[in-house]
């Protein structure tokens, strides 16, 4: 039987977000000018639980459905981008402890359910040399969003022997994910954006920390947790989710605006100019269908979760990837149909449709979403079995 979270934890989550709505909505200009998303509003969103949300509730966590997580997000999102982002990337980093054996997650979280975890899940530009019990960890990685939040650090790492990467047979480097604490990190001030730039997701660096051999993992290794959560990165879809919470706020904004704008140089409104309808539409169909596809295709992989014994078969997981990057790059184009409808006003700093136009260009570079991911669906439909090791390793 398909399990998902019991309703009074998912309205818990919810109520949180719509609560602090208004705050978040108020500080919109702090945020983006500060680049960071005040503990005025982090320290109430981590007591909701939402930072929690995808650790396993063996160890603290709240242990969600995918389902729950993507509307929370949205919730957010909606509200404000780097606050969306913040909720999405950095209770998504969070999961790592359900890789992690359940006695090295409670040293991280344990007693101390506000735990943040920051840290670069994709790009392994840190050096993790093997010693004896571990690692010896230096690097620096970008994207660190909520860093200045954090604790605990996840980032992936190439393995070294000695001043040698570690290779596969294939000959692509062995890599692996590193948890270490915050104390051991430096970070640096680079986030300086045109979007989302309350994420704070600046450049980090450690040197010469050691990492202990059970404080790493790779995803490809599943989880030691029996649960359909941790059988595919549901938590990645958090992006998704987080795009088509700016679509809806950009799109609610401009029908707003269209009801009470007068056009240039008329007494007519905004909504009687023909093209705004059908730009309004066009940007609602994108949204609602590419919300639709993810969570279809969430469904079927949520399914398929509670069947199998290991990992979601990779052609499902590979659709499922698809439909998230859909999701974002849709939701762009449905901002950008409502950022043009909305004519100057749409450019003024202080307008949701600005912001949300900003930071919809910038979540749709990030690696996972990016226009080249269509390329990893691309491998798995065409290739099938042989899809190339870096390439499942990327989706994994």
């Amino acid at each position: 039987m398909t399990t998902y979270t019991d309703d009074a934890v998912r309205r818990s989550l919810l109520g949180a977000a719509h609560e602090l709505r208004s705050t978040i909505r108020a500080q919109a200009e702090t945020i983006d000018l500060d680049r960071s998303v005040p503990a005025s509003i982090v320290e109430p969103m981590n007591r909701s639980g939402i930072f929690r949300s995808a650790v396993p509730s063996a160890i603290g966590g709240l242990q969600v459905d995918p389902f729950t997580r993507m509307e929370v997000v949205e919730a957010y999102a909606e509200a404000n981008g780097s606050v969306g982002w913040i909720a999405g990337v950095v209770s998504g980093g969070a999961a790592c402890t359900a890789y992690l054996a359940p006695e090295v997650g409670r040293q991280i979280y344990g007693d101390h359910v506000e735990t943040l975890v920051a840290g670069n899940l994709a790009m392994p530009t840190g050096a993790a040399v093997a010693v004896d019990g571990g690692y010896r960890l230096s690097g620096r990685w970008s994207y660190g969003s909520g860093s200045e939040h954090a604790q605990w650090f996840v980032s992936n790492s190439t393995i070294h022997d000695g001043d040698t990467p570690r290779t596969r047979p294939d000959g692509t480097n062995v890599t692996r994910w590193m948890v270490f604490p915050a104390d051991g990190v430096e970070i640096i001030d680079t986030w300086k954006t045109t979007g989302l730039r309350g994420t704070g997701s600046n450049d980090y660096t450690c040197h010469d920390v050691f990492v202990p051999e059970e404080r790493t993992f790779h995803f490809a290794e599943g989880s030691p947790y029996d649960a359909p959560h941790y059988r595919a990165r549901f938590f990645l879809l958090d992006h998704g989710a987080h795009a088509l919470g700016l679509a809806r706020a950009a799109i609610d904004t401009f029908k707003e605006l269209a009801a009470s704008k007068n056009q240039l140089r008329s007494s007519s409104k905004v909504r009687d100019r023909q093209l705004a309808r059908i730009q309004t539409a066009q940007a609602e169909g994108l949204y609602q269908s590419a919300r639709s596809f993810l969570w279809a295709a969430t469904e079927r992989a949520w399914k398929t979760a509670h069947q199998v014994d290991g990992l979601v078969p990779l052609e499902q997981w590979g659709l499922v990837r698809l439909a998230m990057t859909e999701a974002v790059q849709k939701s762009a184009e449905a901002v950008r149909l409502v950022y043009d409808a909305g004519g100057g006003t749409s450019v003024l700093e202080s307008s949701p449709i600005s912001y949300a136009w900003r930071d919809v260009h910038v979540a749709t570079q990030h690696a996972m979403v990016a226009t080249f991911s269509y390329d990893l669906y691309g491998h798995v439909a065409l290739f099938g079995d042989e899809v190339p090791t870096d390439i499942e390793n990327r989706l994994r």
